[in-house]
């Protein structure tokens, strides 16, 4: 037969253990969302080299006059994503003031992307 302090006690303790349960499953409700918007955010960088063309025309990026029929230019692009990607504030050194402004509009559109 048990005391009235030991149902006490084991009663204190199946509270304390429902009580830590609903808080252990309430922190996983909260961050499911978190790691969820994370995990739905695609790099860029995984695109085809066609679908990165397709997102600097989407973001209404100027390419410089014939760079768009370039072999590899696709390639190109993509490579400028990737870079901007790994380092947000890139610093572009090219040999031509179009090339240097069309990788910071592109950088521009990267940032805005993953909302750096």
């Amino acid at each position: 037969m048990r005391t009235n302090k030991t149902q006490k006690n084991i009663r204190n303790i199946l509270i304390f253990i429902c009580i830590a349960c609903l808080l252990f499953a309430g922190f996983f409700v909260v961050l499911k969302p978190v790691v969820t918007a994370q995990a739905q955010t695609n790099l860029l960088s995984e695109m085809s080299d066609n679908d990165c063309i397709e997102f600097i025309i989407e973001n209404e990026i100027d390419i410089p006059a014939g760079y768009i029929n370039k072999p590899n230019f696709g390639g190109f692009v993509k490579s400028i994503i990737q870079a901007v990607e790994i380092q947000p504030d890139y610093t572009f050194g090219f040999n031509s003031t179009a090339l240097n402004q069309f990788a910071e509009n592109i950088k521009g559109s990267v940032n805005d992307y993953y909302g750096s």
